[in-house]
């Protein structure tokens, strides 16, 4: 979820759906993250007023350690009631086909893929560089664009958010793309309509 602000955008888009997730009165919202091959619940909680709590965990959480989505989204199935709308907050930076979205769908349970998209790394502009740090691994290589590259960059990008856009689809998700800049009240507009 780095560069480029990654994480606190995700972290804003899991407070907003878990807002909405609460708006309900009598709801009850799971806030978890998905690290190795298995979910860890961060925090339950009940109506409106467990928003507090809920912020407090989130804000208390980085990202940190490989994630195995292929392995994690099963385990995270078996855990998910039936009936159960679930917000999943991604890059989608992931060696994981996008049919594993098929593992948690059906019985009833229905929801939203968002996903993360940083221009800087989906939409490269021509003659730029950064350094580059997998905030899994830590490893960091310098990156270039020429023009080229950049429209490379570019285009196997818009290709695998196309593929993972058709795959949430299937699985009867909504698929929504936000980025760091994306405004709160926009993203929040995409998640009640559960669209773009």
């Amino acid at each position: 979820l780095r560069p480029f602000g990654g994480w606190p955008a995700a972290a804003r888009a899991a407070a907003l759906a878990a807002a909405v997730g609460l708006a309900g009165g009598d709801a009850r919202v799971r806030l978890a993250v998905l690290r190795g091959d298995a979910p860890t619940i961060l925090c339950e909680a009940d109506g409106p007023a467990g928003l507090k709590e809920l912020l407090a965990a989130l804000s208390a959480e980085r990202p940190a350690g490989a994630l195995d989505l292929a392995a994690a989204l099963p385990a995270l199935a078996v855990r998910l009631a039936s009936r159960a709308r679930l917000v999943l907050v991604t890059d989608l930076l992931t060696a994981a086909p996008p049919e594993v979205l098929f593992r948690i769908a059906g019985r009833g349970r229905r929801g939203a893929l968002l996903h993360l998209r940083v221009p800087e790394a989906s939409a490269p502009s021509p003659g730029a560089h950064w350094l580059a740090r997998d905030a899994e691994t830590g490893d960091e290589r310098e990156v270039r664009f020429t023009a080229d590259v950049a429209a490379r960059v570019a285009a196997r990008a818009q290709a695998h958010a196309d593929r993972w856009a058709h795959a949430a689809r299937e699985a009867g998700l909504a698929y929504l793309p936000f980025a760091p800049t994306t405004e709160p009240d926009v993203l929040l507009g995409r998640l009640v309509r559960g669209g773009p």
